[in-house]
């Protein structure tokens, strides 16, 4: 479907790339100095400008290298919590040492997603580890008794801020043996000059290997020994008076969760991450639905589609549809603010990207008008400061380059055949709908069973096997 021609041309993705290249610390990752946030927005638009780049035969290995390099840093300092999981809101320093504690769902949220997208694109296990051991804290210390999450963790408690993080070698022995504290010493640094006074927020100072070489013992042996340690330090850092936790249930945070959620449990194959995403879609329904603002709708249309591709809900399509009305109305989001991504995403993005996607999934040319008129209107904002709009500019980037839409259509013991060819790889243009066997779409013909591939509404011959729809898949890369 041919797109508007006042839209912004793609040499604004372009421009963004060179623009975050120019702030790239090449030493420590992340842009620009101290104090650092941790940008997801910023490291979102980096992997989906290499993933454009793959599929034009010319891989952007360097935007690859500015998102893993940042991630590993950060996922290494003391930004991130070695003990517990999860990202504090930003380093003090520009070494990802020091953290300001206070640790927001929104972050971990767009982190969950960078991470999981980055084991993607490289297969990284280490990633793999990041988006889950986030998820888990997430799911252990930020979810609520009615399925909803939390809003934030704050930096400290009575005693002072980070206190509940800091850790001395004497803290450490007294609750390790000895030879699981000598590892967890090495391991996160305290063998060293403090980082704060005369404690340590800790970050790992030697791998695995490392550790293994200096300990003459073997990696699997080091391995287990620091998961047991820390076991016991997180027990042992529990029973410490713990941060005040903000117990509000944002929508537009919590749906911002529910989409990493099911984002990392669909493409890292950890139901009990979906589990969490769907009761916190139930607990949004049941106890805060309630005059949502224009913004939140924005941020759980996203949150739905995602969940949408990772398990098929008929009364969840039925919400899908009614949000996308109401957001693609004209000047329905006009008014949200800000533009920008700040510490959300653009509403604005979020809803073009949404409902672009829901444009194709459904062959719905007024859901695609809307995520064009949002482009349209915001264009010139965007055009002065690309890389401030990375949201927009994802949106951009799938309404120029039409997204891959696979229907799917099978009995439930058969879609992940199915699923491990749809979800391999980093395939960010990519939009998968596993439809019940007695769900109609308009791309494809009622009651057959198969996968199709669908491109800029035309739909390729069905795959009746999985071999076939690899097949199908590799002929449009």
């Amino acid at each position: 479907m041919p797109v508007t021609s006042s839209l912004p041309a793609h040499d604004l993705l372009e421009t963004a790339r060179q623009t975050l290249a120019s702030r790239f610390d090449p030493a420590f990752g992340g842009f620009g100095s101290a104090p650092k946030s941790t940008q997801p927005h910023a490291l979102e638009r980096l992997l989906r400008h290499y993933a454009r780049s793959e599929r034009a035969g010319k891989p952007d290995r360097d935007a690859l290298h500015m998102v893993c390099h940042t991630l590993r840093r950060m996922a290494l300092g003391g930004i991130y919590d070695q003990i517990g999981g999860g990202f504090a809101r930003y380093s003090t320093d520009a070494q990802w040492m020091i953290p300001h504690c206070e640790k927001s769902l929104i972050d971990n949220a767009l982190l969950i997603r960078v991470a999981t997208d980055a084991h993607r694109a490289t297969g990284d296990k280490f990633f793999r580890r990041i988006a889950r051991e986030t998820s888990e804290w997430v799911i252990n210390d930020m979810q609520l008794d009615h399925g909803g999450f939390a809003f934030a963790l704050a930096a400290g408690n009575a005693q002072h801020e980070g206190a509940f993080y800091l850790w001395t070698p004497d803290a450490l022995r007294e609750v390790l043996t000895p030879a699981e504290a000598q590892l967890a010493i090495l391991r996160l640094g305290l063998d060293e000059k403090p980082n704060f006074h005369d404690q340590w927020y800790p970050q790992v100072h030697m791998a695995f290997s490392e550790l293994a070489k200096r300990l003459q013992t073997p990696r699997d042996t080091v391995v287990a020994q620091w998961q047991s340690a820390k076991a016991k330090l997180l027990s042992a850092r529990n029973t410490r008076e713990h941060p005040e936790r903000d117990d509000h249930m944002d929508i537009a945070a919590n749906a911002l969760m529910i989409e990493a959620l099911a984002h990392a449990g669909r493409f890292l194959t950890l139901p009990d991450l979906i589990n969490a995403a769907e009761r916190a879609e139930t607990a949004i329904e049941r106890y805060a639905w309630q005059e949502p603002a224009v913004n939140d709708q924005a941020f759980m249309l996203a949150a739905l589609i995602e969940l949408q591709q990772t398990r098929w809900s008929s009364k969840r399509e039925q919400w899908i549809l009614q949000l996308a009305h109401v957001l693609s109305a004209p000047d329905a989001i006009d008014a949200c603010l800000p533009l920008t991504d700040h510490l959300q995403p653009s509403p604005h993005g979020v809803a073009a990207l949404a409902l672009n996607r829901l444009g194709h999934w459904h062959h719905e040319p007024d859901f695609l008008a809307a995520a064009e008129r949002i482009l349209d209107t915001t264009a010139s904002e965007v055009g002065k400061d690309p890389v401030t709009h990375c949201t927009l500019l994802n949106a951009l980037e799938e309404v120029l380059d039409t997204p891959e839409l696979v229907i799917i259509r099978d009995t439930p013991d058969a879609l992940d055949a199915w699923r491990k060819v749809t979800d391999a790889g980093y395939r960010p243009h990519r939009v998968v709908v596993a439809l019940d066997t007695d769900t109609a779409n308009p791309h494809v013909p009622d009651q057959e069973t198969g996968a199709w591939v669908i491109h800029d509404g035309h739909a390729q011959p069905k795959a009746t096997t999985p071999t076939e729809l690899t097949d199908r898949l590799n002929s449009h890369r």
